[in-house]
């Protein structure tokens, strides 16, 4: 006799259902003789016995994931509060910033001290624990924040939070991650590098890009000043200072980021414009960059209507209108309107000033890379400049520590439909990024 999947389905489900029912009422059985059994009686003790033995039995779901060893932990929260737990993750809810979490587990920044081309980005520290991938904790953001600044200030602790030294904002593939990794050789016992974190990603872009819509900007700034603070704590004596790499997507709140923290230099990474869009066609960030199409990011879409009505041709080029090379083009040129405009602008003396980095001019000669370290504050001696100069001769972003061999794609050719988007959203704005390094 043949079934068809859904009758087989069905029986297989009746199956589980009558298991389950009887597995049920054995227990129940077993509960009321106990009712009848004298305590004292060596029946019962027995009885119990192999119950306190009898293990309740994992569910699928349970059998996907390896043991918690925090499991019978009574209080969780207490691993938050002396940082044997890091903040992993942070939630923020679109444009109210109110009831915001903050994700933890037991995450470990030594494979980065021990070489950061291993653990490049802040998610590969996460991959790296099997903890945060399977148990992790969820505490609210309000909470983390008050309580950890209480415990990390009362007498007799050894927990402290360590205050950005520096910020790295960047276009793609232009040699940021370079950057990260040299800070890091320079002084692995004493620095700590957060990059690309997902909870810094999440806080900036938790007020969306409609104008018409504004956050709390003071509550904005409040909750991206605790996510820094919690990223930075630690009970490691030697650690005295941290540098942040947000993804070059951070770049729009450029702005935001200086209100903050305006006592932190900062620096922005920008490279050859068509080496730039050849990489980001040729990978993931193609994709990524093309979502702006319809969710556009702050200050693309003013932006590409700019540079659309310069010249004696003008049009009112949208977004949906441009073929892919455009879209992504014109978003590379945001990212640097966005740091020329910050790196021009008239601000209070409390303020730091930043530093454009050409990738071409600079990073590719390991002096042009010491003289970006040096705006940093970071001054590296005979044996710092030998780990850093390992790190040049790596690839920076692989996290699996390859030699560099120079840029593979360098020669091939960039279609003219991507030139023509060049020449019209960014040549300008890196030609004059040049002009003033000079």
């Amino acid at each position: 006799m043949k079934f068809s999947t859904q009758a087989f389905k069905t029986l297989l489900f009746l199956v589980c259902i009558s298991v389950g029912t009887s597995t049920s009422s054995i227990r129940q059985g077993r509960r009321k003789v106990e009712a009848e059994v004298d305590p004292s009686s060596l029946r019962y003790l027995q009885e119990q016995e192999l119950l306190a033995n009898e293990k309740e039995p994992m569910s699928l779901v349970e059998s996907q994931f390896g043991p918690n060893p925090y499991a019978n932990n009574p209080d969780p929260f207490q691993l938050v509060l002396n940082t044997e737990f890091a903040l992993s993750d942070a939630f923020v809810p679109f444009l109210t910033l109110d009831n915001a979490r903050a994700d933890y587990c037991n995450l470990s920044f030594e494979t980065q001290k021990q070489d950061p081309s291993l653990a490049p980005f802040y998610i590969d520290l996460v991959g790296q624990s099997q903890h945060c991938l399977e148990h992790g904790y969820s505490v609210p953001l309000k909470r983390a924040v008050e309580e950890c600044r209480i415990y990390d200030s009362s007498e007799g602790s050894n927990t402290f939070s360590l205050k950005p030294k520096g910020f790295i904002f960047h276009q793609p593939h232009a040699g940021a991650s370079l950057v990260s990794n040299a800070l890091v050789a320079a002084s692995p016992s004493t620095t700590r590098v957060v990059s690309h974190s997902r909870a810094l990603a999440n806080v900036l872009k938790a007020c969306g890009n409609n104008p018409e819509q504004p956050c709390d900007r003071q509550k904005h700034i409040q909750i991206l000043q605790d996510v820094v603070y919690l990223l930075g704590r630690t009970n490691d004596s030697h650690e005295t200072q941290m540098f942040v790499t947000l993804d070059a997507t951070a770049t729009v709140h450029l702005d935001l980021v200086r209100e903050a923290f305006p006592d932190v230099p900062w620096i922005f990474v920008y490279r050859n414009p068509d080496a730039v869009l050849q990489k980001v066609l040729a990978t993931q960030d193609k994709q990524m960059c093309l979502k702006n199409r319809r969710n556009p990011t702050k200050g693309l879409q003013d932006f590409v209507g700019k540079m659309s009505n310069q010249g004696e041709q003008k049009n009112t080029s949208t977004l949906q209108e441009l073929e892919d090379e455009e879209v992504c083009s014109a978003l590379l040129g945001t990212y640097l309107h966005k740091a020329l405009e910050e790196y021009e602008k008239d601000v209070p003396e409390h303020y730091v000033g930043g530093r454009l980095v050409n990738y071409d001019e600079e990073l590719l000669t390991k002096e042009g890379l010491f003289h970006v370290l040096e705006f940093l504050d970071v001054h590296a001696e005979d044996e710092a400049q030998s780990r850093i100069e390992t790190q040049r001769q790596k690839k920076s972003n692989d996290g699996k520590s390859t030699e560099w061999k120079g840029d593979e794609d360098a020669n091939s050719e960039m279609s003219d439909t991507g030139k023509q988007a060049n020449q019209k959203y960014v040549q300008s704005l890196h030609n004059k990024a040049t002009q003033m390094q000079q």
